[in-house]
């Protein structure tokens, strides 16, 4: 028997195989457009990722760099509070996470985290957070622990002056006042308090002797302004990393703090003590508990700069004959 053709038949299979075909082909592109919806999300989301990161580090660099005395100086602070960059807002917080409004009149080194907000193609966002960065661990130099201190001035400094045995407690500590030396010696015993005097200069950098020299400008003839400059000037006392401050750090500082005599020295970020000086013709201390005298890099001459104060008084780029014993305090390189 001859079979007939269905021609209906024929037209119904073929609709059902491209209904599948047809179906098929919009899951993919449902599945596609669906990938790509992901991805791009992924993108935006990483973008802003991208963003907050970037506001971490513009406004960490301006803390910690940045030579700011307060919140109010940072780059991009704005009127809530807040610091604006390039579609990031940085939020600033203290040791207890309270908000520090970038627009107040607190201390840089209150600032302890860091929150950044980024935000790409003005929809996706992401937070970061940070900590500030750190001074640093405590360091052993010479049998002594010292511990680091973020100053007002946004730099890190050693917590107390070389050779003291603790961070001070009042102006007039006598446990926090340390050593006394002689610009550009190394901490050869010659800066002890009670070291012997001798009236012999030396015409290397290395006298070899532990004794204070008494003379009327210098310790060393021919002269060496080299002595303290920089992390690898010959005889630095300061623990590595650390240096003498130049005088326009300490100006920064002073200015920062707002030191205007030994009662704001000690209540500044560094806690700064008055031990007073030693005499370079008699070898005696004088002003002890009355003034604080702080040896810089910076040379003028014959002389060295220093920072001065006293119960009245805060005076920086003053200047002195090297062979006076002052004290020394470390400022990271």
């Amino acid at each position: 028997m001859r079979t007939k053709n269905h021609p209906a038949s024929i037209l119904v299979v073929t609709m059902m195989i491209m209904g599948i075909i047809l179906v098929s082909a919009l899951s993919i592109s449902l599945v596609s457009i669906q990938e790509r919806k992901a991805s791009m999300g992924a993108n935006k989301s990483n973008q802003a990722y991208q963003i907050a990161d970037t506001g971490i580090e513009m406004v960490m660099d301006d803390i910690v760099r940045g030579n700011k005395g307060q919140v109010s100086d940072l780059t991009g602070c704005q009127s809530d509070g807040l610091i604006h960059g390039t579609d990031y807002t940085v939020e600033l917080k203290d040791a207890d996470e309270n908000k520090i409004a970038c627009n107040s009149a607190t201390d840089i080194a209150e600032v302890v985290h860091i929150k950044s907000v980024g935000t790409a193609s003005g929809q996706a966002q992401r937070s970061i957070e940070a900590a500030v960065a750190g001074c640093g661990n405590d360091i052993i130099k010479d049998s002594i622990t010292y511990g680091t201190v973020r100053g007002a001035d946004g730099k890190c400094w050693l917590d107390r002056n070389l050779g003291a045995s603790q961070i001070a407690t009042t102006f007039d500590d006598t446990a926090a006042y340390g050593w006394l030396f002689q610009w550009g010696r190394d901490a050869d015993g010659h800066q002890e308090i009670n070291s012997g005097t001798v009236a012999v200069t030396s015409d290397s950098d290395d006298p070899g002797i532990d004794s204070f020299i008494l003379n009327t400008s210098d310790w060393r003839d021919p002269q060496n302004d080299d002595l303290w400059q920089d992390l690898e000037g010959t005889n630095n006392p300061c623990p590595s990393g650390f240096r003498l401050p130049t005088e326009s750090e300490w100006v920064a500082l002073v200015a920062a703090d707002n030191i205007t005599d030994y009662t704001t020295a000690f209540d500044s970020s560094l806690k700064l003590t008055a031990p007073g000086f030693r005499d370079r013709g008699t070898g005696d201390i004088h002003d002890p508990d009355e003034g604080g005298f702080y040896w810089s890099s910076t040379v003028f001459g014959v002389d060295t700069e220093f920072l001065e104060f006293k119960s009245n008084y805060a005076n920086t780029g003053v200047r002195e004959k090297r062979a006076n014993g002052l004290s020394v305090r470390c400022i990271k390189d």
